[in-house]
C-alpha cells in the first residue's frame, strides 16, 4: 500500500517552501511552511494540519517553529502517508469519515516512526516520540 522507499525519497528531498508542490501515489501536496503563532494556539488551531486544497489535492500546513529540523521529515512523512490512507479508505463505504482517519493516522505512524528509528539517535528518537504526543495534544 505504501511505497516506503519512494516516500522516504520525496521527503529526504522536500526543501520546506512555501507553496512547495509534492506528488505522492497520484496525490498532488502544496507544502505550507510557516510559524505557529499564539492568536492559532488559542484559537486551537493544531500546528500541522491538513486540508483539501482548491489547486493541489491536498495543503499541508506544516509549523516550522514546533518542528525541530532533525524531525521535519519524520513529520511530513506521516501527514504524506495519513492523507494517502485517508484518501483510500473514504473511498470504502463502509468506514465513517473518523474511521478512516483513525485507521490511517494508526498506520501512518507506525511508517514515520520506522523512519525515525531510522534516521535519529536513540535520544533523538524517543523526543521524537514525546514531539509527537505533543502534536496529538496540541499540547505546546
Amino acid at each position: 500500500m505504501i511505497d516506503y522507499q519512494n516516500l522516504v525519497k520525496i521527503v529526504e528531498n522536500a526543501r520546506f517552501e512555501f507553496y512547495e508542490e509534492l506528488t505522492y501515489d497520484g496525490i498532488n501536496f502544496l507544502l505550507f511552511p510557516g510559524e505557529h503563532t499564539e492568536k492559532e494556539k488559542e484559537d486551537g488551531i493544531p500546528p500541522i494540519f491538513y486540508n483539501i486544497s482548491s489547486i493541489a489535492d491536498w495543503d499541508i500546513y506544516f509549523s516550522t517553529n514546533v518542528v525541530p529540523e532533525d524531525f521535519k521529515q519524520a513529520v511530513l512523512l506521516h501527514e504524506i502517508v495519513e492523507i494517502t490512507i485517508f484518501s483510500k479508505f473514504r473511498l470504502d463505504s463502509s468506514l465513517t469519515y473518523q474511521e478512516s482517519l483513525e485507521k490511517a493516522h494508526n498506520l501512518a505512524i507506525k511508517y514515520d516512526q520506522r523512519y525515525a528509528r531510522e534516521t535519529l539517535s536513540e535520544e533523538r528518537f524517543r523526543e521524537y516520540l514525546l514531539l509527537r504526543e505533543k502534536l496529538m495534544d496540541f499540547s505546546f
